[in-house]
């Protein structure tokens, strides 16, 4: 269980250096409508929306972390060897890479046909 949590914050920490200066890219959410108070409902669609985010930022580790997992670990040791880590990180930022051009590319499409 150890493992498969350091396992998990290499992959966070290589997605947060990588990504959250453009981490809203990886995610698309739809706008959420209120009618009632515009004030507070303004506050609570930030809130809201940020919370979203979150989730679907967490649900995205998760991901990865199990097909880097199923990918890059033979068997679960105490510590994780530079072979490895260096699969993880190669595993992490492929599927970044990957999510990056398929959410550009679906970006331009969509553009394309307005």
């Amino acid at each position: 269980m150890t493992c498969l949590l350091r396992v998990s914050c290499v992959i966070f920490e290589i997605i947060i250096s990588l990504f959250y200066p453009s981490y809203r890219q990886l995610f698309i959410f739809e706008k959420m409508s209120f009618e009632e108070n515009p004030a507070h409902d303004s506050e609570l669609e930030k809130f809201l929306t940020v919370e979203k985010v979150k989730t679907q930022f967490h649900e995205q580790v998760h991901h990865i972390t199990d097909v880097c997992w199923d990918k890059c670990i033979d068997k679960p040791g105490p510590k994780l060897d530079g072979r490895t880590q260096a699969c993880v990180v190669n595993c992490v930022e492929r599927f970044i890479d990957a999510s990056l051009v398929l959410t550009n590319r679906f970006a331009q499409l969509l553009q394309g046909a307005r």
